[in-house]
């Protein structure tokens, strides 16, 4: 389904509309920025098709960023750091890093019954 171009210009109008109401000091530029695409993408279709294959480059270079760039650096600067934290901490939870002597099953002598059934998380 293909989305109406009218809606995808008064989408980009409205973030820019919030974005100029959320931060006040750049809210005249961003304004006049929403005004303009809003007249400009009503004015013409070709203008109007312009404005709209701008901002899916955006999208997808935005997209793109957030994907490789932005998640790595969260991977490598939190979530690495805390789990080399951990395993300093607590220690082999999992025990990887021991050779099982006969077999990694833990055996567990539990007989089930109904109130363990009840809330399952």
């Amino acid at each position: 389904m293909k989305a109406n171009p009218y809606q995808t210009i008064l989408v980009i109008v409205t973030g820019f509309l919030v974005l100029g109401f959320i931060f006040p000091r750049a809210g005249t530029y961003l304004y006049v920025l929403a005004a303009s695409i809003g007249t400009l993408g009503l004015a013409h279709n070709f203008t109007r098709d312009w404005i709209i294959l701008i901002w899916r480059k955006f999208s997808y270079a935005l997209g793109w960023f957030n994907s490789k760039v932005l998640l790595a650096v969260v991977f490598i600067f939190f979530l690495t750091p805390i789990a080399f934290l951990y395993r300093i901490l607590k220690g082999d939870t999992l025990k990887i890093n021991k050779p099982p002597e006969k077999s990694a099953f833990i055996e567990r002598n539990h007989t089930f019954s109904s109130v363990d059934l009840e809330n399952p998380w």
